[in-house]
């Protein structure tokens, strides 16, 4: 289900920076440093987040300030491989939210769409159970095959 909400933000993301290619409108901004005009920001978060969607947020809100809107992180969440698209130009910015404290805040501009993936030894953990369950049954099929000749 992670990885179809995935799809579809990167699907997403496409589609409106083909949207803002063909309207001509071409913001500008930096990844960090600079902070943009006040206003009302729309970006999406979606991945290991407790509700991921789409945001409305006021002022100049950084990244944090959309992961805080989303309720966090979740437990499975991989904060060192953030990904942030830009809609404006299409670029791609890995992040490690984790040293976010000591850095200069990144701010969100319309459209932006930000992905937090799952960390992979969860994932690994949670499909543990039926590795098990495959393995245990393949190991019955053949046991009973053997002692049937």
């Amino acid at each position: 289900m992670r990885n179809v909400k995935t799809v579809l933000a990167v699907l997403f993301a496409a589609v409106a920076l083909v949207a803002a290619h063909s309207s001509g409108s071409r913001a500008a901004a930096s990844v960090a440093g600079r902070e943009p005009a006040p206003g009302t920001v729309r970006a999406s978060v979606w991945g290991a987040v407790t509700r991921p969607g789409q945001y409305r947020l006021a002022g100049a809100p950084d990244v944090l300030e959309l992961m805080s809107a989303a309720g966090g992180p979740s437990a499975d969440a991989d904060l060192g491989r953030v990904l942030l698209i830009r809609e404006v130009d299409g670029s791609r910015h890995r992040l490690d939210i984790g040293r976010f404290a000591d850095a200069e805040p990144l701010f969100l501009v319309s459209g932006d769409v930000l992905i937090v993936p799952e960390h992979f030894w969860r994932k690994v953990q949670r499909s543990l159970p039926l590795v098990t369950t495959l393995v245990t049954l393949a190991n019955l099929a053949v046991t009973i095959t053997l002692l049937a000749r």
